[in-house]
């Protein structure tokens, strides 16, 4: 809603009620998955002050929280490299899995 100012006649911009018309903006509490939809990436967001119901998936470049998707990436890759290592059954030492470094034809 726009109102007059008492400087001048010009209609100014009351940043009061600009915030009516805008989403209340919520805190990110923890980053819990990424999600990859054609090509663009998704992150499951919990939210401050909200239950685990209200859990949503909100596209990366929409978030505004990097160093939480930072910290949860860093965990992520340290997750996927825990699942390299192969355990043997008769509980030898683990071995890590190899990737070919031969060309495929």
């Amino acid at each position: 809603m726009a109102q007059r100012s008492a400087h001048n006649n010009d209609l100014d911009s009351d940043p009061e009620s600009d915030r009516e018309y805008r989403e209340p903006e919520h805190v990110v509490e923890k980053i819990l998955d990424k999600i990859i939809i054609n090509s663009r990436v998704y992150y499951e967001v919990k939210w401050v002050g909200f239950a685990n119901l209200d859990n949503s998936l909100v596209l990366g470049e929409r978030l505004n929280c990097c160093a939480m998707i930072r910290e949860f990436e860093e965990q992520r890759k340290k997750q996927e490299e825990a699942k390299e290592w192969l355990y043997t059954d008769s509980g030898e030492i683990p071995t890590k899995k190899r990737k070919s470094t031969r060309s495929k034809k």
